[in-house]
């Protein structure tokens, strides 16, 4: 018998199948990797959707083995994804995105503000990793995002390493990673900024559920209020 008729031949499509069952593989056990170490950091992760930036599914919380069962649940086995970090409180963490040039430009007007944590998408991106500052300021704060800079704080998500951009066709790299340089506190030049820029968010006025009873028995000691009360006018205008 000839040799070569017992060669086990693989078709095109097999091969293709192979190759990308290899790609997730190395994909998944990437993330996995940097994910254990991040959330060594304490830094609370999330799944997110490369194409279209949405949350893939709840936060994991803190537990570094929980993340490396996560990726082989139904809902994430099948899927490449980007990995994010819960900014603000959770995570001790704020991050500033800063265009190469135009941003950078627009910062060095305040005076120092790198953050040697620093993270790279391809050559025109930076992300700057800060320490969180514990201010009023922050709590409940919003930034008008623009192409130059954009701010990360409470309650938002931002991509770490190993996460690609469909729109650079590029992956964040660490240009130094948190666990050789920690995040710190922002300079005060960052302070100055951050402070100018950043805007309060309006806080939403308090419920008040009170029975008419209730009310009477407030406004009763007041005579003119209680006459306002109970006087009746034909129109919203007269009254």
């Amino acid at each position: 018998m000839d040799l070569q008729d017992r060669r086990v031949k693989i078709h095109p499509g097999e091969m293709e199948s192979l190759l990308n069952l290899k790609s997730m593989l190395d994909h998944k056990g990437t993330v996995s990797s940097f994910a254990e170490k991040y959330q060594k950091l304490g830094w609370v992760l999330q799944a997110v959707n490369p194409q279209d930036g949405t949350n893939l599914e709840e936060d994991s919380g803190k537990n570094p083995e929980t993340w490396g069962n996560r990726l082989w649940e139904p809902g994430l086995a099948g899927t490449k994804i980007n990995l994010g970090v819960r900014t603000g409180r959770r995570s001790q963490l704020m991050v500033l995105e800063v265009a190469k040039g135009a941003g950078e430009s627009i910062l060095d007007q305040y005076g120092p503000w790198r953050s040697e944590c620093t993270a790279a998408l391809g050559a025109g991106r930076e992300h700057h990793f800060y320490a969180w500052a514990p201010s009023p300021l922050f709590d409940s704060a919003s930034f008008r995002a623009t192409p130059e800079i954009r701010w990360f704080g409470e309650g938002q998500v931002v991509l770490v390493p190993p996460s690609f951009d469909p729109e650079m066709r590029e992956t964040w790299r660490w240009l130094c990673p948190p666990w050789e340089k920690p995040p710190q506190s922002p300079s005060q030049a960052l302070s100055r900024f951050l402070q100018q820029h950043l805007t309060r968010e309006p806080q939403p006025w308090p419920e008040v559920s009170f029975s008419w009873q209730e009310i009477y028995c407030l406004v009763s000691p007041y005579e003119p209020l209680l006459q306002a009360l109970s006087a009746s006018y034909p129109s919203m205008q007269d009254y």
